[in-house]
């Protein structure tokens, strides 16, 4: 059972967050969400794809979960 259960919440968590994070609807902070929660890339993955610095990652990343909060 441990296995398992270890995998369907991971499945369940993995929803929740998709769920959450296909409701936000700034573009750059939903793909710099997405990119570190559903698709599990380093900072430095992200600063590079998305043509920022990691530091305005980070900004990016607390506005994107500040705005989730609200």
């Amino acid at each position: 059972h441990g296995k398992s259960d270890f995998f369907v919440f991971a499945a369940d968590l993995k929803a929740v967050f998709d769920t959450a994070i296909k409701a936000v609807t700034d573009t750059e902070h939903h793909d710099i969400l997405a990119k570190r929660y559903l698709e599990f890339k380093d900072w430095n993955q992200i600063a590079e794809e998305m043509g920022y610095s990691k530091p305005s990652c980070y900004r990016l990343h607390r506005e994107a979960l500040a705005g989730m909060k609200s």
